[in-house]
């Protein structure tokens, strides 16, 4: 399927490098990108140029260190060059997932029309048993309950943080479909109890220290992995 031939693409990509093929030629070579012909180059970048689900990763590189993220079109793959204070010389490559356009046309208008049914008066929560495909929230007629804004993606956060009461989003893609989102009620900016936010603190420290924990490991295990794995090849 279309992820196994990204997934093996990235491979690939990320053995090479391992035997220091140069990031620019791999570009020119991997990159679905329209920076392919000049070797993923983006230059010197700020960081609200690129999109928010890539932008965080992106910009939390060191010089010379290379990472790969998940976008809503496909997966990059970021070498920081030089950084300055408030920009970053990057490259990437892109890999593209591709998706049936007829598909996503025929969702996309499926999702308009949706917002139209529901300004217009039809129960939204009704519309979310009917269409929704999320079976987390489905069967809860979509119903998220009260979160702070700073929970949801970025993407998701754009789209509802300047709508009143009542107010239905405009369609927001992503890798998983589009979403339709409608505020109910916006309480006036306070500062939270201790009590209301301690999940949100808890669930932040421990994915802090699960991805210290997970970056420690691997900078224990991958030496000997890449070895082990050439020697096999020969």
């Amino acid at each position: 399927n279309e992820e196994k031939r990204i997934e093996e693409k990235i491979s690939e990509v990320l053995l090479r490098l391992e035997f220091n093929e140069d990031f620019g030629e791999l570009a020119k070579k991997y990159s679905e990108g329209k920076f392919r012909n000049r070797g993923g180059d983006l230059g010197f970048v700020k960081k609200d140029e690129l999109s928010p689900e890539i932008a965080e990763v992106a910009f939390s590189l060191g010089v010379d260190e290379v990472t790969l993220t998940r976008g809503i079109d496909g997966f990059y793959l970021f070498k920081c060059v030089r950084k300055r204070k408030d920009t970053h010389h990057l490259k990437q490559i892109f890999f593209k997932l591709k998706v049936a356009s007829i598909d996503t046309l025929r969702t996309h208008k499926l999702a308009l029309k949706l917002k139209e049914w529901a300004e217009s008066g039809e129960d939204f929560a009704n519309l979310a048993k009917k269409y929704s495909d999320d079976i987390e929230t489905k069967d809860n007629a979509g119903y998220l309950g009260e979160v702070y804004l700073e929970q949801l993606h970025p993407l998701f956060r754009d789209a509802v943080k300047d709508l009143d009461d009542g107010e239905v989003s405009d369609p927001v893609k992503t890798e998983f479909g589009f979403h339709i989102f409608k505020v109910l009620s916006k309480p006036e900016p306070r500062i939270p109890e201790l009590d209301e936010i301690k999940h949100i603190v808890k669930e932040f420290i421990i994915q802090k220290r699960t991805k210290e924990k997970t970056d420690e490991l691997l900078e224990r295990i991958l030496p000997n992995f890449y070895v082990e794995t050439f020697l096999k090849r020969k």
